[in-house]
C-alpha cells in the first residue's frame, strides 16, 4: 500500500485521507468502502495503544489504504515500534531544521522488520523555525510529503 501512494504522491495524484477522531477497526474498514485512499492515525492528540495500532493498520490493509500515524514523539524506538504494528509510513511533527530530520531517517534505518524506503514519511511544517528551513529540508528526499500545519 505504502509503495502504492509514493508513487501517486511522486504523479501528484489526489490522495484522500480520513483522520478518524476515535477509529475502531470496523469503522477503518467503513471508511475504506467509502474510498478514502489513507487512513491516519493521530497519536499525538490521542490515547491510541500499539494494539490498537496494530489492529487499525491490519483493517487499513484489509480496506485497501494505506496508513500514516503521527507520533508523540520522533523518538527512533517508537517510530519503529508504530511501523513494527503495521503502519504505512509516519508523519513527524515539530520538526525544527535538517538536523532533526536527519535523525528519524537515521532511527528507522536500523528499523528490523523490513525495508524503512518502502514506508510513507511525511514531515509537519509547523514551526517558524521550520519555515526558515525549508530550503534544506526540502532537499531531504526520504520525506515524500511536507505537510503545513494550517492551525500553526
Amino acid at each position: 500500500m505504502s509503495a502504492d501512494l509514493k508513487k501517486r504522491v511522486l504523479t501528484k495524484d489526489v490522495i484522500s485521507v480520513c483522520n478518524a477522531d476515535f477509529p475502531t477497526p470496523a469503522m477503518v474498514e467503513f471508511i475504506g468502502d467509502l474510498g478514502f485512499d489513507v487512513l491516519f492515525v493521530d497519536c499525538a492528540q490521542s490515547r491510541t495503544d500499539f494494539a490498537l495500532v496494530e489492529e487499525l493498520g491490519r483493517a487499513a490493509r484489509v480496506s485497501n489504504m494505506a496508513s500514516v500515524l503521527r507520533p508523540h514523539s520522533n523518538e527512533a524506538g517508537l517510530i519503529n515500534r508504530y511501523l513494527s504494528c503495521g503502519m504505512g509510513g509516519i508523519q513527524a511533527g515539530h520538526v525544527h531544521n535538517v538536523e532533526e530530520a536527519n535523525a528519524i531517517i537515521e532511527g528507522v534505518r536500523h528499523w528490523d522488520k523490513g525495508d524503512y524506503r518502502e514506508k510513507i514519511f511525511v514531515l509537519m511544517v509547523e514551526t517558524k523555525d521550520a519555515i526558515e528551513n525549508l530550503p534544506g529540508l526540502l532537499k531531504l528526499n526520504e520525506f515524500d510529503v511536507f505537510y503545513f500545519g494550517q492551525n500553526d
